[in-house]
């Protein structure tokens, strides 16, 4: 099923039909929504950072109840892909480095920490190991990479803006045509998403009109 065929249409009452109301009208109902879209994103924001604060908490914890040895292999991997750049010289050690990571990282770090313990790799303090343990991760370079740093296939009212020059407004007309209308989603009930993907190829077609 396409992502135009989960398109929702809300069929308004005759008192409240769509073009009953005027551009004025419009906007401001548009702007109420980027306003709470706006609201929605900084309590996302909010979520993210106490997340992040008990993640880094976590790993503090953990570094003192397994020493530095699994860290420093982890660091070893991340700077050598560069997903995340450490200097083995940085003043504080494992404390230090962490308390640096910001929020992105110390995601990324979760979850590349969960991977290698799936692995089930025994970690030990001897050079040999720790070679043993970096060519293993280095075989899963391809799959763990796509997994921490694949980009959103979807994009926001404002991103669509910003990439094709049409106004909140103008998308609005655009995906009410009755015919070829513009694909998008909702989500939660009201934040509309388009996949970059299906409007890029989209507005293409539109461009040739």
């Amino acid at each position: 099923m396409s992502t135009s065929d989960k398109n929702i249409h809300l069929e308004l009452p005759p008192e409240f039909d769509e073009l009953d109301f005027s551009d004025e009208e419009i906007a401001e109902i548009v702007e109420e929504i980027e306003e709470d879209f706006e609201n929605w994103s900084i309590n996302f924001a909010d979520v993210i950072e106490h997340l992040c604060d008990e993640s880094k908490r976590f790993l503090s914890e953990l570094s003192d109840k397994m020493g530095d040895t699994i860290f420093y292999m982890i660091y070893g991997y991340l700077n050598a892909d560069n997903l995340i750049e450490y200097d083995e010289m940085t003043n504080g050690g494992v404390s230090g480095f962490i308390a640096k990571l910001d929020n992105t990282e110390t995601l990324r770090f979760i979850e590349l920490f969960i991977d290698i313990e799936k692995q089930e790799i025994g970690f030990s303090e001897t050079e040999t190991d720790f070679k043993k343990v970096i060519a293993k991760l280095k075989r899963d370079v391809a799959t763990l990479k796509n997994k921490l740093i694949k980009p959103s296939e979807y994009i926001t009212t404002k991103q669509f803006e910003e990439m094709f020059g049409l106004t909140s407004v103008q998308q609005k007309g655009l995906r009410s045509k009755i015919h070829d209308p513009l694909p998008y989603t909702v989500t939660n009930g009201k934040t509309i998403l388009y996949n970059e993907i299906e409007v890029s190829k989209w507005f293409e077609n539109y461009k040739r009109k």
